[in-house]
């Protein structure tokens, strides 16, 4: 994902903000150009030393040369790390924590550095996107809808409670 803006920016011929816009600060690209692997110039824009750390809703991988280390939360996944080789095994069947203990280590610590760097917050216990998305879509468009109509229904009912006691009284005087 971070390669993609860097990517549009090359093809437009617009060059990068270096950490400034406009003459304020702003966040600096950390992706790379991926132009070059598009065309066959290169298999790759990234040494196969650099980890590259993602997060999304509490999902959570860092990739490291061929190697991934990756945490998906139910209900897709199990909320654990587990490591593959995606040049061996790109459909990540064969988990290779307890087999390369040093190099699950070594990418949790790379992780943890991305997760520091780029002020990652931890997801409560029980957290699911799926659900998230659910409370925000109701509350946006959902709730202001109920709110409206029972706001509706409120005045309906004060309108008709004035109405029928106006009706009582007058025909309690006889008018």
């Amino acid at each position: 994902m971070t390669d993609i803006a860097p990517t549009l920016l090359a093809l437009a011929a617009v060059r990068g903000q270096n950490g400034s816009y406009r003459g304020r600060p702003a966040e600096p690209m950390t992706g790379a150009n991926l132009w070059p692997v598009l065309t066959g110039a290169t298999d790759s824009v990234h040494p196969a030393d650099q980890a590259i750390g993602y997060e999304l809703s509490g999902n959570a991988a860092v990739f490291r040369g061929d190697y991934k280390l990756v945490k998906n939360l139910p209900p897709t996944g199990t909320g654990e790390w587990h490591l593959y080789d995606i040049a061996r095994d790109p459909g990540e069947t064969r988990d290779l924590a307890g087999a390369m203990p040093a190099l699950f280590k070594a990418l949790q610590a790379d992780y943890a550095a991305f997760a520091s760097r780029d002020r990652v917050l931890p997801m409560p216990a029980g957290y699911t996107a799926e659900a998230q998305i659910n409370r925000n879509g109701f509350n946006r468009s959902v709730r202001p809808k109920l709110l409206r109509g029972l706001a509706v229904l409120l005045v309906l009912g004060v309108l008709v409670a004035g109405a029928v006691r106006w009706r009582r009284k007058r025909k309690a005087r006889g008018t």
